[in-house]
């Protein structure tokens, strides 16, 4: 079949993105999100 259209790799940046914003919505403080090598938020 095709190629899927999202990654494994793109999965975890959309967790890490998500887990990173309900932590600053609990908190009410920002939270920096820096890019790896292979550019996934870390």
């Amino acid at each position: 079949g095709p190629a899927p259209r999202v990654s494994a790799r793109d999965g975890v940046a959309a967790v890490r993105i998500a887990e990173a914003a309900a932590h600053s919505a609990r908190t009410g403080r920002a939270v920096e999100l820096t890019a790896t090598e292979e550019g996934t938020p870390t």
